[in-house]
């Protein structure tokens, strides 16, 4: 995968089209899910940007409309007050690797080639995750309904959580600024989970409890509630318990934070492409 400043105008001008396109789409689903109208404005600045875009043949942004993504980028990390640190401390990341390139006056970096390697994994990930949740939504009193929830937390967790930590970790180490950024922190829905000297996601937590069969679901007047108990020999133990309700809304936030944090990842690779190719000086 090419990084930002060795694109040509061709190949530049797909990239961009394709990640307005989706950077609209989001905005577009979370004006359905959220119902903020301020969304449903983000999408069409994004769709007049994307269109303007595609039908370019030379440079054709104003400084503003280049500011619009940054602006929406600003508006992603404050959306949900509860993942705003995760998302800050992701962003200031990436903001750092800027300045670091600028200074070294470097050719560039690509920031998602690892997530990039993964995109059919989790796109299927993904779409698989929305099916079973609207289901298991509706089932309140079938013990299948959580037991599908904890497979797709498994599954979720090695097809999005893992690329999207071997990116991040690629990036701290070629940049050096392991003492600076904490993953395990950066992916948590909550807080991480220390583990001996280090730590893992609540995200991986509850992913190991369930691949180790460290969880009991128990039926409880017609709904349920599932708790997780897993220890290991290195100071590892991870006890909690969640009602339907509380697992349900952990589901969604881990789904609102890696979508944004992908999102995120998005503006980090479109913001370079759009003022090296097209910003009208």
């Amino acid at each position: 995968m090419k990084d930002q400043t060795q694109l040509s105008f061709d190949e530049a001008k797909n990239a961009a089209v394709e990640n307005l396109s989706v950077l609209a789409n989001l905005a577009e689903k979370l004006h359905d899910t959220l119902l903020l109208l301020e969304l449903e404005q983000w999408a069409i600045v994004l769709r007049t940007i994307e269109a303007k875009v595609k039908r370019a043949t030379t440079r054709c942004l104003s400084t503003f409309e280049i500011e619009q993504i940054d602006d929406f980028r600003r508006q992603l990390i404050i959306l949900i007050p509860d993942l705003m640190p995760q998302l800050k401390q992701f962003w200031n990341l990436y903001n750092d690797i800027l300045g670091i390139l600028k200074r070294k006056d470097s050719s560039g970096y690509a920031p998602q080639w690892i997530i990039s390697e993964f995109k059919s994994r989790i796109d299927a990930a993904d779409l698989l995750s929305f099916d079973v949740v609207s289901s298991a939504k509706s089932q309140t009193s079938n013990i299948l309904s959580p037991m599908a929830l904890l497979l797709i937390h498994v599954i979720r967790t090695e097809s999005i959580e893992f690329p999207l930590q071997q990116q991040l970790q690629d990036a701290i180490k070629k940049f050096g600024l392991q003492s600076k950024y904490d993953i395990s922190a950066m992916c948590s829905v909550h807080s991480k989970i220390h583990r001996g000297s280090s730590s893992v996601t609540d995200v991986r937590a509850i992913r190991n409890a369930v691949a180790h069969g460290h969880f009991k679901v128990e039926m409880m007047h017609g709904d349920w509630v599932i708790e997780f108990n897993d220890k290991d020999d290195h100071s590892y133990n991870f006890n909690q318990r969640f009602s339907r309700e509380e697992f349900l809304e952990f589901f969604d936030r881990h789904t609102l934070l890696y979508k944004l944090q992908l999102a995120l990842l998005m503006v980090v690779e479109l913001l370079p492409i759009l003022v090296t190719h097209f910003h009208k000086q």
